[in-house]
């Protein structure tokens, strides 16, 4: 089993989504229990804190598929 690594942001809003367009975002989001996970956390956190907040909609990146840096990548290698 391997491990991934996520950055998962929150931000923005969807307005008045069709029930099709609801499914079709669902259906390309792999990491939605992540991602509802995140927007919950926000959500209590804002709250607790009482801020106001409104829309908030999650973007999740899988980081294993996000290209090394050249830093990284000589770390990774050993040579840093």
């Amino acid at each position: 089993m391997s491990t991934h690594t996520f950055r998962i942001t929150v931000r923005g809003f969807f307005d008045a989504l069709t029930e099709a367009q609801r499914s079709a975002l669902l259906e390309e989001a792999d990491v939605i229990g992540a991602t509802e996970r995140a927007v919950a956390a926000t959500a209590a956190w804002l709250t607790d804190g009482g801020y106001g907040f409104k829309n908030l909609r999650p973007q999740a990146v899988d980081l294993a598929i996000v290209p090394l840096s050249k830093p990284q990548r000589r770390a990774a290698a050993g040579d840093g």
